[in-house]
């Protein structure tokens, strides 16, 4: 065998390695994501590893959108690196493909959040979770509806009555 096609075997056998390497750090999540408040809206959901982005719903770093999805969804994510993700998850109302939001930065659809669901605007901080190299199954089910804002008109003339 030549020099030139010993160097280039050992060149292969060198990338083929580390990309075993790589591929064992790798994560796979498996998402569970049910119980929506309106079974026949989109949802879309993303993983995201920055407070700005989970915060907006933007820039994730895995999303995925399910048209009507009836009563449940799997979603399976592969190679993910290891690290801290927070999951958001919202149902599309109006179909702009975005998660909407009043001046306030909270979301005006419903939505779900990994972690400990809080009140007003998602948290990154609350939302986190480590994803190590073990595969991780994860549940969203607990959804926040924003209740309708009160049209001030409304409220004066019924409390006039």
């Amino acid at each position: 065998m030549g020099a030139a096609v010993k160097r280039f075997s050992a060149v292969v056998a060198c990338l083929l390695w580390a990309a075993q390497g790589l591929a064992a750090d790798a994560v796979g999540v498996s998402i569970t994501i049910d119980g929506f408040p309106n079974p026949e809206a989109n949802v879309v959901a993303g993983l995201f590893d920055n407070p700005e982005g989970f915060r907006a719903g933007k820039d994730p770093v895995r999303s995925a959108s399910f048209p009507s999805p009836g009563s449940s969804i799997t979603w399976r994510v592969n190679d993910l690196p290891p690290g801290n993700y927070g999951l958001l998850a919202y149902q599309d109302l109006n179909g702009n493909d975005e998660l909407d939001l009043d001046t306030r930065g909270r979301p005006l659809e419903p939505y779900a959040v990994s972690g400990k669901p809080v009140r007003g605007a998602p948290r990154f901080k609350r939302a986190r979770i480590e994803f190590n190299n073990d595969v991780q199954a994860l549940r969203l089910d607990q959804w926040r509806v924003r209740p309708p804002a009160k049209d001030k008109e409304t409220t004066r003339r019924d409390s006039s009555s």
